[in-house]
């Protein structure tokens, strides 16, 4: 495991900065704490605030991110007029919206 994680830090070195989204599970825990470690300051996390998160989420996710100690956005998004009659493809519909608000947060802030 140690090797894995070892090339994860290597690789999140080369890239010099990064924005992790982070809903505060798992997967998004552990990879937004080997971006700090990797990056320090020059990563960041950012979680999707939308009426689809249930508010102890949110309430988690921005205490986890102030426990590994970095800077933290949150991202307010609308309902999605797309999805609201409940598509086939709203999945992609919800994803592509909300990864794309995601990346122009992390751009503006130079990530």
């Amino acid at each position: 495991m140690n090797y894995k994680y070892n090339n994860l830090i290597n690789y999140l070195k080369d890239l010099g900065s990064v924005a992790v989204a982070f809903s505060g599970g798992v997967d998004s825990t552990l990879l937004l704490k080997a971006a700090k470690e990797a990056l320090g300051d020059n990563a960041i996390s950012i979680t999707v605030v939308s009426p689809y998160i249930p508010k102890w989420e949110i309430e988690e996710a921005k205490e986890l991110a102030n426990n590994i100690g970095i800077k933290s956005y949150f991202l307010e998004v609308p309902m999605l007029e797309e999805i609201r009659f409940n598509p086939e493809d709203r999945c992609y519909i919800c994803k592509k919206g909300v990864f794309s608000k995601i990346k122009e947060l992390a751009k503006e802030k130079g990530v």
